[in-house]
């Protein structure tokens, strides 16, 4: 990640000093130039082997599928290949990565049981941790369940009321008036 955001910076520098050689131009800028191109150009060269390597090693690691992609589109300009990184990416992050589509020699049960256990890990120690948080939570459950029964007990009194006391005046007025 350091290499791929120093491949950002000299780019940035170039065209910066790109920029700059337009309007003035002159022999010590176009040598600073020069050597800008070509620090960046190893320096891409470099970063490209370390994701290369990096991806033969970790090929499970959604995060580094996401990043390499990142580094093709913006550093290579090469979008097809940093769509099929980020289609690897979000196949890693469904777990459907099968072994025939896989661009590179991952396995897929080595993550589910590396996840898995990742899983376990978090929750032997989570009870502890959030102990606090999930008894206030079940009590703020509760005071939540018994407010929406006393607010329907509240609405169903309210009808009741209404219904016979008003209600039935209103309708014995009219069924009077009916009759005349």
């Amino acid at each position: 990640r350091t290499r791929h955001q120093e491949c950002l910076s000299l780019l940035k520098n170039v065209w910066k000093t790109a920029g700059r050689a337009k309007r003035e131009v002159s022999r010590d800028l176009a040598a600073k130039l020069a050597e800008l191109l070509e620090h960046a150009s190893a320096t891409i060269t470099l970063t490209h082997k370390q994701y290369k390597g990096m991806m033969a090693k970790f090929s499970s690691s959604a995060s580094l599928h996401i990043d390499f992609a990142l580094f093709c589109e913006n550093v290579l300009n090469d979008v097809e290949l940093a769509g099929k990184y980020r289609q690897g990416a979000e196949a890693l992050d469904a777990g459907e990565m099968d072994e025939s589509r896989s661009m590179s020699k991952s396995n897929p049960s080595s993550t589910t049981s590396f996840r898995a256990a990742q899983r376990k890990f978090v929750e032997s120690w989570s009870g502890a941790v959030m102990s606090g948080q999930s008894k206030e939570l079940t009590r703020l459950r509760w005071v939540l369940v018994g407010l929406t029964l006393f607010l329907l007990v509240l609405g169903l009194v309210g009808l009741v009321l209404l219904d016979n006391y008003m209600l039935s005046d209103v309708t014995g007025t009219r069924l009077s008036f009916l009759d005349r």
